[in-house]
């Protein structure tokens, strides 16, 4: 009987084990999902193409890296024109687009 007992406990461990693991890739898959509802809120996508979008952006084989390299030179440029508020959003909406 008390190799059974052992045999549940570890089962019962390895299961609680797993629950953490699920539950991280889980919130990476809503943070995925959030960040690409913004992108493609700031793109302003509706209908077909935001659905598109979303789809293609979901996708694990999907790399914003391009995005990100984007962002980091339009944001570049917005410092090294002392861009501020509404004209600081302004020129990264119009730079992103290009």
């Amino acid at each position: 009987m008390q190799p059974l007992c052992r045999s549940t406990a570890l089962a019962v461990l390895v299961l609680l084990g797993a629950v953490p693991g699920y539950a991280a890739e889980e919130q990476a898959m809503q943070q995925k999902m959030a960040d690409c509802s913004a992108q493609a809120q700031a793109q302003n996508l509706i209908g077909d193409v935001h659905e598109s979008f979303m789809k293609m952006c979901m996708d694990p084989k999907y790399k914003s890296a391009s995005q990100q390299e984007m962002l980091k030179k339009c944001h570049i440029s917005a410092s090294a024109q002392d861009f501020k508020g509404d004209a600081l959003h302004q020129f990264m909406n119009t730079c992103m687009k290009q």
